[in-house]
């Protein structure tokens, strides 16, 4: 199974200028720590918004009743992005046999990408 999004970059800088509370509505407090490392966040924040996109395209079970924050992407040792499942995203998961999730993360000046691959079984 494969789900992809795309952001527009600026898109969600404005949304967020607009209305503050959206990053810690859509985003997890460790998400916004990393990203608020960089001398740009936005870039990596929308990056994080497009993998929840492609998440929900990924399979029906994360469509519905999913908030923000059951899904984190989180970042290992050497740098790879991945997942960390929370409540209701963790239960569809394992209910629909979903056993590995990929994922990779892209961005240019004005936008940013995210590829999430499954497997099941």
């Amino acid at each position: 199974m494969i789900g992809i999004d795309i952001v527009d970059i600026d898109r969600l800088r404005r949304a967020v200028a607009r209305t503050p509370r959206l990053l810690p509505r859509v985003f997890t407090d460790r998400e916004i720590d990393y990203c608020f490392r960089k001398r740009d966040p936005f870039p990596s924040l929308a990056a994080r918004f497009a993998a929840r996109e492609a998440l929900r395209k990924l399979d029906q079970v994360f469509i519905a009743g999913i908030r923000f924050h059951d899904t984190e992407v989180v970042v290992d040792a050497e740098g790879r992005p991945g997942w960390a499942l929370h409540g209701n995203a963790l239960e569809k998961s394992r209910a629909a046999g979903i056993s590995q999730i990929e994922l990779s993360l892209s961005h240019s000046r004005e936008q940013a990408v995210a590829v999430v691959i499954a497997k099941k079984g």
